[in-house]
């Protein structure tokens, strides 16, 4: 019998290391984001269509803003401003880059479920209330349970968008009027 009993303890307590481990990615995926959202001028010189030095506000559906980003001027892909921690730019130490990650991935969650348009302004183009849908990704399941960065990682949630405008004419390409 006590072989039994310890057999049944080594399972109760994998089963137990399973759900907790589970439990943990569940937590993590749910409450640590990034987002990638894309600015692309079809009518741009630059590598990529990007829009350097452009401005982005995102909004809830009451056109309340919920966040605000900056162009990378290289890429056009936006960078998310943390009300305190600011920018988690490429242009911070490694160390400071990864305080203001942890800070900017949790503060994101509370709202980026909210956001339904964007404002957008760079050189003599404004537009207002673009809608804005992200499509989301979360860290698949079966690499919660490896903490390591070259195999999966920490899980998050990932929130990915791309706003395509002809910076020529200040209009957005699926519409025939300037925003």
């Amino acid at each position: 019998m006590t072989t039994m009993r310890a057999a049944a303890t080594v399972l109760c307590a994998l089963a137990l290391a399973a759900a907790l481990v589970a439990g943990y990615g569940y937590w993590r995926v749910n409450t640590r984001g990034a987002i990638y959202i894309h600015l692309r001028d079809i009518a741009s010189q630059q590598p990529y269509g990007g829009i350097a030095d452009a401005r982005l506000f995102l909004l809830d559906a009451d056109g309340r803003k919920l966040a605000e980003g900056r162009a990378d001027p290289k890429y056009g892909t936006v960078m998310i401003g943390h009300p305190q921690a600011g920018y988690c730019g490429p242009d911070l130490p490694p160390q400071d880059y990864l305080k203001c990650h942890r800070v900017l991935s949790t503060w994101l969650m509370a709202w980026v479920h909210e956001v339904r348009y964007a404002d957008l302004a760079f050189g003599s183009c404004e537009f207002r209330k673009i809608p804005l849908q992200f499509s989301v990704y979360r860290s698949g399941m079966l690499t919660w349970w490896v903490p390591l960065p070259h195999v999966g990682g920490d899980p998050y949630t990932m929130f990915n968008a791309a706003l395509t405008v002809n910076g020529k004419t200040c209009t957005l390409p699926d519409r025939d009027q300037p925003r």
